[in-house]
Order: structure tokens, then C-alpha cells, then sequence
């Protein structure tokens, strides 16, 4: 799903203001800005990664997301983000369902 898809199911599900709708549409840039300076690798690259590399990129791909999370959670108001949660914890459990 692509940055403005996640962002309009986001506002019809969370009721979103026009306001957060900006600053959710900025945290999403700063956040494509990271990604785009992190090292492409291809899946023969990643493949021969070393399990400590391998492990080093989950650990950045973490602090990316819960950077992001810190800063959406600024952005929602409680009622909101407890709902975002439960939304992504659904999403969780029907990709590992899916596997």
C-alpha cells in the first residue's frame, strides 16, 4: 500500500482532521527521506548478508518505526491511537496468518 492509501484508510478510519492529515503527510516524508538514504541491497546481497549485518538493518528498521510510532502518537489523540494499535495488531495477526 502506498504512502497516500495508508494515509486516506487512516483518516476514514481514525476520523483524522485536516490538520493531522498535514502532519501525518509530513512525519510520512521524513520517513520516506530515511528510507531513501539507507543502502539498497538486492536479495542475493541480502542473502549474503552476515546474521550480525542482517540483525544491524532489523535493529535500524526498528528505530525507524518506533521514531514514526513516537511521532504519530503526538499527532492522534488517545482515543485514536488506541485504535491505531488494535488496527495494526489486526494487520499483524492476518499476515501471520496468511504465511
Amino acid at each position: 500500500m502506498n504512502a497516500e492509501a495508508r494515509l486516506e484508510r487512516l483518516k476514514e478510519q481514525l476520523s483524522l482532521t485536516e490538520e493531522q492529515v498535514k502532519k501525518i503527510t509530513e512525519l510520512d516524508k521524513k520517513q520516506a527521506e530515511k528510507r531513501e538514504a539507507m543502502p539498497t541491497r538486492t536479495r542475493e546481497q541480502m542473502q549474503q548478508m552476515s546474521d550480525e549485518e542482517r540483525n544491524a538493518m532489523r535493529e535500524e528498521f526498528q528505530k525507524m518505526r518506533d521514531e514514526y510510532n513516537e511521532g504519530l502518537k503526538k499527532i492522534l489523540t488517545e482515543e485514536q491511537w488506541k485504535k491505531y494499535e488494535e488496527m495494526n495488531a489486526q494487520a499483524t495477526n492476518r499476515n501471520r496468518q496468511a504465511r
